[in-house]
């Protein structure tokens, strides 16, 4: 929650900068919700405080392909979804596609 520094300003709850009342909707100024200074803080805020903002912002740069193994990890949990757990050797098939789709992972499984 951003303090209250004075009267005239709100505290932004990123860059701790002091964001004059006035540039604050009348829905922000109430203590309980969040302030920010500048979309770019706004953005930060959120990227550090939600593990589902950070995958998402990784999946509009990466497209579900790691940059690192160059796996389509995308295609790979698309194609593990579709195997029931529980169906017929369910298990060796999951298997089977890490090791098609990333087989540096498969000591993983």
């Amino acid at each position: 929650m951003p303090s209250v520094t004075s009267m005239a300003t709100i505290e932004c709850l990123h860059c701790s900068c002091d964001v004059p009342r006035e540039h604050v909707s009348h829905a922000a100024s109430k203590p309980s919700l969040l302030v920010a200074r500048s979309v770019q803080c706004e953005t930060k805020y959120i990227l550090q405080s939600s593990g589902g903002a950070i995958r998402r912002a990784l999946f509009r740069v990466e497209r579900g392909v790691c940059v690192r193994c160059k796996a389509d990890c995308r295609a790979l949990v698309l194609r593990l979804r579709a195997v029931e757990k529980g169906s017929r050797d369910w298990e060796g098939r999951r298997r089977a596609l890490i090791v098609e789709y990333a087989p540096r992972h498969v000591s993983f499984c």
